[in-house]
């Protein structure tokens, strides 16, 4: 398994994870890795069920990355509505500026999912609560 790891990165581009025995250790190490900055698991073949689960990792260890790469796998329009809601919850997605989503089978309603969780996000944030708050421009999507 090609891995390159450090506290702030976890790059595991090119590495099958698509099997419960590859997948769930990597879940695993989520836990406790608050100070993760960049997920890259292009070509994993990860599929919408495991990138939900890794989504629902991000959001119940806090883990404040800034780019995540989840290009070139199985996604389709099915995961992209959790990751909607993980984009419209500003506080776990508040330090992500970058996502790469492509060579995934999304369509035109899987991006339409994605761009209304990066609006939904925008406008709810409370410019009292979060004065230093990134603007709409600053977080991308590469489909």
């Amino acid at each position: 398994m090609k891995m390159v790891t450090d506290s702030k990165i976890l790059c595991l581009k090119d590495t099958s994870l698509n099997a419960d025995y590859r997948m769930d250790p990597i879940l695993s190490k989520l836990h406790g890795h608050e100070n993760l900055q960049r997920l890259t698991l292009s070509n994993c073949g990860i599929g919408d069920e495991y990138f939900t689960r890794v989504l629902d990792v991000l959001e119940k260890q806090k883990v404040m990355i800034v780019h995540l790469d989840v290009s070139q796998n199985e996604l389709s329009m099915h995961s992209m509505v959790p990751l909607s809601n993980y984009l419209a919850n500003y506080l776990c997605s508040k330090s992500l500026e970058s996502i790469v989503l492509d060579k995934n089978d999304l369509h035109d309603d899987g991006i339409r999912e994605v761009v209304d969780g990066m609006w939904e996000r925008f406008s709810n944030i409370d410019k009292q609560s979060y004065p230093n708050a990134l603007s709409f421009g600053k977080l991308s999507a590469k489909a």
